[in-house]
C-alpha cells in the first residue's frame, strides 16, 4: 500500500513537471526575465521625477498593467513557493503603502529582496536550479557589504513568513 501510494504520488509529480515542460519556454522566460530585470533595476518601478499630471497617471497605469501580467504569470505557473512569496510580497506592498512612510516599498531593501526571492524561486520552477536570491542583489548592488546583515534579516524574515526553512526548499 506504501509503495502504491508513492507511486501514485511520482506519477503525478511527473505529469506535472511533463506539462509544465510542454509550456512555451519563451512565456516561462518572460515571466522569470520579468521579475530578473526589476532586480537588477529595482528603480525602474519607480516614475521618472521629471512625470506631472497625466503623464504620471499614464506611467502608474502602465506599470501597474504590467505588475498584473507578472502576477497572472506566478500563479498560472509558479510552484507553491512562488504563489507564497508572491501574495507575501503583494502584502507588504498593500501595507506599506497605506502606511503613509514617504518611501516607496520598492525602493527599499525588503521589498527588494522579496523580488530577489521571486525571481530565485521562479528559476527553481523553471529550470531546477536553486540560486540565493542574494547572490542576485551582490549582482547589481555595489555596497551590499554595507547592508549585508540588514539584507540577510530580511531574507530570514522572508523565508519564515512563507515557511521556508532553507533555501532548498
Amino acid at each position: 500500500m506504501f509503495h502504491d501510494r508513492r507511486s501514485q504520488s511520482s506519477a503525478t509529480k511527473l505529469q506535472i513537471e511533463s506539462y509544465f515542460r510542454e509550456i512555451s519556454g519563451d512565456q516561462l522566460q518572460k515571466i522569470f526575465s520579468q521579475w530578473l530585470s526589476i532586480v537588477f533595476d529595482p528603480g525602474s518601478v519607480n516614475a521618472p521625477s521629471n512625470l506631472t499630471g497625466k503623464a504620471k497617471e499614464r506611467w502608474d497605469k502602465d506599470n501597474y498593467d504590467k505588475l498584473r501580467g507578472m502576477m497572472k504569470g506566478v500563479a498560472l505557473y509558479g510552484s507553491t513557493t512562488s504563489v507564497e512569496l508572491l501574495s507575501n510580497y503583494m502584502q507588504f506592498v498593500y501595507d506599506d503603502s497605506s502606511a503613509e512612510k514617504g518611501e516607496h516599498v520598492n525602493t527599499g531593501l525588503k521589498g527588494h529582496v522579496y523580488i530577489a526571492c521571486i525571481a530565485s524561486s521562479l528559476k527553481r520552477d523553471f529550470t531546477g536550479y536553486q540560486v540565493d536570491p542574494l547572490d542576485f542583489i551582490r549582482t547589481v548592488i555595489n555596497d551590499f557589504s554595507k547592508h549585508e546583515e540588514e539584507y540577510k534579516t530580511y531574507l530570514l524574515d522572508i523565508y519564515k513568513e512563507a515557511g521556508i526553512k532553507d533555501l532548498k526548499e
